[in-house]
């Protein structure tokens, strides 16, 4: 600990561009303990969570500084030359650069406003032109500063930035004077890490935030993942990772970026005999742990596997796997892609495929998606995609939709279980032979519930029960294989208008 001094300054000495020399008393002599360095810059890193200022926050602070100076916490930095990486507080950074970027446009002729530091977002490097150019969209494009928004963090910013006009707490040129002087006399507890050392200022992000305000598994995650990254690789992957979770996000699919990262390493841990009894939960965190383990329960997963080329490797497929499941969710029939994929199968089989695919995505249950990963992993991005591949998605099929009408999330493990055998389609055709001799369910009074349910307003049971129809009506399990009777008629019940659409 070292290398870690700080002491209480003002925001006026952390953020005006000029060399401070920070000094406290020891025995009665002022001692330098350190120096923000003249033209500095303050770095965001890419590890840190993206904003989560909400207006009601802003607008709370605001009455605050009207008020008075205030206490605004702790700022803790990783200094490297010159540039400042915010370890912690980079949120109260930005808000304070935003007020002062404000007044400096709306008052700055009748007011002295100081320069200020430069501060740059590693995972949204737009942020630096906004700022310079006080948000106004007539000199910058937004196309061009969206480029440059990695997380979708573009919209809340903008939102910030209104606030601070609508909120009309700052509505003329006293308020703002009174407002600026209150926030340059306002304190900050300022620490700097002196070791120039990526993980180190990881492990200080995490154990700062880890006590106060909650980060989400997400955050954590990516922090735990980030320090094993001394190239951009594995930022990079992260980077795509996100923009296709934005995308089924958009397109209302249930299925965020911690069920699928959960999903796949959950079912392929497993392969590698050191992990295989490791068990963790959601957040992945260990749930239970070998006697003779070093490790405790709690540990981040991340930590435990300690293997930046089995993440990065796990992230170039889950990757391949997003990229095969939005381009199906984003469309209404086979693309170009999807073609490519399954070019072995003919062209009206692939449309069934394609049918059955997406309704397993558009479905609210997160549980059986995981044997949808499996078979696209298994059979498309690392397989060969044979047509006995391909066709592995009416077991698959087949096994979704009884577990979403039978089974409740109770048993998930039931499901993650199956994925780790090496036959795994194997196992789900015997899951689906218990299904069958552990119900009452018939081919008539199936149909009778699709029929029932044709009026229904609840759309995904609607779509659970005309797949549910579709299994007594067009499959049958021949020669330990789950197969289609007839294709044609079972793409034109996809696609009856007289029901729903598939």
């Amino acid at each position: 600990m070292g290398n870690i001094v700080g002491t209480i300054i003002n925001i006026s000495d952390y953020l005006k561009p000029e060399k401070i020399s920070i000094c406290i008393d020891v025995d009665s002599n002022r001692k330098n303990i350190f120096n923000l360095e003249e033209n500095r810059i303050y770095i965001i890193p890419d590890y840190q969570r993206e904003i989560r200022w909400q207006k009601e926050n802003l607008i709370e602070l605001m009455m605050d500084l009207k008020s008075g100076h205030k206490f605004i916490g702790n700022i803790i930095l990783s200094k490297s030359n010159d540039e400042y990486y915010i370890i912690d507080g980079q949120q109260r950074t930005t808000i304070m650069l935003m007020l002062i970027t404000y007044i400096r446009y709306k008052f700055g002729n009748q007011l002295d406003i100081s320069d200020t530091c430069k501060l740059i977002n590693k995972s949204f490097k737009g942020l630096e032109k906004l700022f310079e150019n006080n948000f106004d969209f007539t000199i910058v494009k937004k196309s061009e500063i969206i480029k440059t928004d990695y997380y979708n963090q573009l919209n809340q910013y903008i939102d910030l930035w209104e606030c601070i006009e609508e909120t009309n707490i700052i509505y003329d040129q006293d308020n703002a004077e009174s407002l600026y002087k209150n926030i340059m006399k306002s304190e900050i507890n300022i620490i700097i890490n002196r070791e120039d050392s990526l993980g180190t200022s990881i492990d200080y992000f995490l154990d700062t935030n880890l006590k106060g305000v909650k980060l989400d598994s997400e955050d954590i995650f990516k922090c735990y993942l980030f320090s094993k990254d001394t190239s951009n690789r594995i930022r990079e992957s992260w980077k795509t990772l996100k923009k296709y979770s934005f995308i089924l996000e958009k397109h209302a699919i249930k299925y965020t970026l911690m069920n699928v990262l959960y999903q796949y390493i959950a079912c392929d841990l497993y392969k590698n005999g050191k992990f295989r009894n490791y068990k963790f939960k959601e957040d992945f965190t260990l749930s239970e742990f070998e006697e003779d383990s070093k490790y405790y329960k709690g540990e981040h997963l991340i930590k435990v596997i300690n293997d930046k080329n089995y993440m990065q490797k796990s992230m170039n497929t889950i990757n391949d796997y997003l990229k095969i499941i939005c381009d199906i969710a984003c469309n209404d029939d086979q693309t170009e892609m999807f073609k490519n994929n399954f070019s072995n199968i003919d062209d009206q089989e692939r449309k069934v495929i394609f049918k059955l695919i997406k309704n397993i995505i558009k479905d609210p249950n997160l549980v059986p998606k995981v044997t949808l990963m499996k078979y696209i992993v298994e059979s498309i991005v690392l397989g060969n995609k044979s047509k006995d591949e391909c066709r592995r998605i009416y077991a698959v099929f087949f096994f979704t939709t009884f577990f979403n009408t039978f089974e409740s999330k109770k048993e998930r493990n039931t499901v993650y279980n199956l994925m780790k055998n090496d036959d795994w389609e194997g196992a789900l055709i015997n899951q689906i032979k218990k299904y069958f001799s552990n119900t009452n369910l018939t081919k008539a009074n199936a149909a009778l519930q699709y029929k029932y349910t044709l009026d229904n307003d609840d759309l995904d049971e609607r779509y659970r029960c005309k797949a549910l129809a579709s299994l007594y009506n067009y499959f049958e399990i021949k020669n330990e294989k789950i197969c289609v009777k007839d294709v044609s008629q079972l793409y034109k019940f996809l696609n009856d208008y007289n029901g729903i659409v598939i």
